[in-house]
């Protein structure tokens, strides 16, 4: 037993050798941190450049997106005004619901809705066309009213 005591304490005093070389490896001598220190300077000043050039790299294009959404926005209203007339198609591109509008108007104004159902009766056809929480109520293809079930 003696042995096997003296075996382990001696595989500790190696292993505590071991570890102050390796500490004694990893010390640096101040040339070698104040050159790391001047490279990581450096280095952090070519990211200071490299973000302010990605900043104005993103001012440039969000108002380039800008000018497109305008641009875009512009010709819709005439397109829409070609087709249903200035005060109709300013009210279409402008996302504008009224009473009296055709099922087309809506569609172009607002896109496929998400549901739709139409019924057909003697006095006329009925359709139903829901956007999210608003439902959107036609006879015969004009809106006579619609219901915002978000603001009960």
């Amino acid at each position: 037993m003696n042995f096997l005591k003296l075996i382990s304490i001696i595989a500790v005093v190696f292993a505590s050798l071991n570890l102050s070389e390796v500490k004694a490896q990893s010390v640096l001598s101040s040339e070698q941190i104040a050159a790391q220190k001047d490279s990581l300077k450096a280095y952090k000043e070519n990211l200071k450049r490299y973000i302010e050039s990605l900043k104005k790299d993103l001012d440039t294009l969000t108002k380039h997106r800008d000018y497109l959404d305008a641009k875009i926005k512009s010709e819709f209203e005439k397109f829409y005004i070609s087709k249903y007339g200035k005060d109709n198609g300013t009210m279409v591109a402008n996302g504008r619901i009224w009473k009296g509008m055709t099922e087309e108007m809506l569609k172009d104004s607002w896109g496929k809705p998400d549901k739709s159902n139409t019924d057909k009766y003697n006095y006329g056809i009925f359709t139903q066309h829901v956007y999210g929480d608003i439902t959107f109520f036609f006879r015969d293809k004009l809106l006579i009213d619609w219901e915002d079930k978000g603001k009960k």
